[in-house]
């Protein structure tokens, strides 16, 4: 019999599955029939800047699904992620600094993989809103956003 931590584990990552991992590989939409197709967006084992994704491991899974809106000349503010979110941008260009250094851009269609645990800011240098639809893989009760510095091991 599996444990209740593995069950929860097994819950938080099908409910990941089935956001962005369930898409076929022939994305013909041909296991669904009546014409239906689909696109990969995104399939990947890393972050947008290579770091590895990591997978909360709770009794108490929760996924938060939010839009988010990002008038001209505004940033988030530097913040971090104990735990994984996607998000794809709708409308807008996104410019997110990360700790270190490294800068990423994206723009309508793009998915991102954002880092966990490491300091970043996104910013919105253009003049449109940037509209992402952000998915959180967390747990209920926790923070989705952290600000400061994030505990290092």
């Amino acid at each position: 019999m599996k444990s209740r931590r593995s069950l929860s584990l097994t819950a938080v990552l099908l409910c990941i599955s089935f956001f962005f991992l369930t898409i076929p590989p022939r994305a013909g939409g041909e296991e669904y029939g009546g014409g239906i197709r689909t696109e990969v967006l995104t399939k990947s084992g890393t972050a947008s800047n290579g770091q590895a994704l990591r997978y909360p491991c709770t009794e108490r899974p929760e996924v938060t699904a939010m839009i988010v809106h990002i008038p001209p000349g505004q940033e988030t503010g530097r913040h971090y992620h104990k735990i994984p979110v996607l998000a794809y941008v709708l409308d807008g260009t996104l410019t997110v600094e990360i700790e270190g250094g490294q800068t990423l851009t994206f723009r309508p269609g793009q998915v991102i993989l954002e880092v966990q645990d490491t300091i970043h800011n996104g910013i919105n240098r253009g003049t449109v809103p940037v509209k992402l639809v952000v998915f959180y893989v967390g747990e209920e009760g926790k923070p989705l956003v952290y600000r400061g510095e994030p505990s290092r091991p």
